[in-house]
């Protein structure tokens, strides 16, 4: 299999785990514990694990300009991307999370072209419409969404966070050419971890982390390993194969999962207008991630 299909199949599964995650961190903060010290934790055991594997890969030198590109990377797409994520969702609502991630694609379009030169082929801005107008219309059939003033300051985090990671991607894109995922990785959690310390460190000691019930441990472990350590390897392992707007666009697959989990929860019950809405997020992500689209 081609690292091109290897891509694709790494971000449909990526954008899957997002999608759950929105359901497990609601269920975990604030109760249980707050959204800093969630980021935290999903920081420190990433650093772990992506220290742990790259033991088993050759060692890489990073050119100095590479590692300034990093340390920018690691503030917008670490420190800053979770933390607002996590304290974003905790203030509002999974289906308004949703929304917001929805603006992610546009963004990326736009930094793209102004820092890499991108260019938005017609195909593109087609996909890229089409996938906007189907995530909207997932989400806000029956006025799920809720963007009144309780949760207007986790939305507005939502969005900042959107833009955050947007610049992430575009960040990181030329490092990726050149040197291992894991190798990079390691680096970039390490300077994130450097930032987000001197905010996050009363809040992680804190926590009384062991008397948490079984079922937040499990959705803790899910959160860190699979929609941290695991997203971030295969996100950015699809960012050496593919341009910044194709891994962008797997986005809009996040409110089509959210949907279906809280249907599978009982919250909402799946309708054809929103199966139609499904299909043309798929058809968008299909027609954006197309060969031709590959930088």
């Amino acid at each position: 299999m081609s690292n091109y299909y290897k891509s694709v199949i790494a971000l449909i599964f990526t954008h899957i785990f997002y999608g759950i995650t929105y359901i497990l961190a609601k269920n975990v903060m604030p109760d249980y514990i707050s959204a800093m010290a969630l980021t935290m934790a999903r920081i420190i055991i990433s650093i772990v694990l992506f220290w742990f594997v790259c033991l088993f890969f050759r060692y890489e030198k990073i050119e100095r300009k590479d590692l300034i590109r990093i340390f920018i990377a690691a503030l917008f797409g670490v420190s800053m991307n979770q933390y607002l994520f996590m304290e974003g969702l905790n203030l509002s609502t999974p289906i308004d999370g949703a929304i917001m991630i929805t603006s992610t694609p546009v963004l990326v379009i736009l930094i793209s072209a102004f820092v890499l030169n991108e260019k938005i082929t017609p195909l593109k801005f087609a996909g890229l419409i089409l996938g906007a107008t189907g995530a909207v219309v997932i989400i806000l059939y029956k006025g799920k969404a809720d963007f009144g003033s309780q949760h207007m300051v986790g939305n507005l985090l939502l969005l900042i966070n959107s833009f955050s990671y947007a610049i992430y991607l575009v960040i990181m894109k030329p490092v990726m050419y050149k040197y291992n995922v894991m190798h990079i990785m390691k680096w970039v959690f390490l300077a994130g971890f450097v930032f987000i310390l001197p905010f996050g460190f009363r809040s992680m000691i804190s926590e009384n982390w062991l008397s948490l019930p079984s079922n937040v441990i499990l959705s803790l472990l899910y959160i860190t390993v699979i929609t941290t350590f695991l997203n971030y390897y295969l996100t950015n392992y699809a960012l050496k194969y593919l341009s910044t707007t194709s891994v962008s666009i797997f986005s809009y697959i996040q409110p089509v999962v959210v949907v279906l989990a809280a249907a599978f929860i009982g919250i909402e019950k799946i309708v054809w207008i929103q199966i139609f809405a499904g299909i043309m997020i798929f058809t968008g992500v299909f027609l954006v991630s197309q060969r031709h689209t590959i930088l």
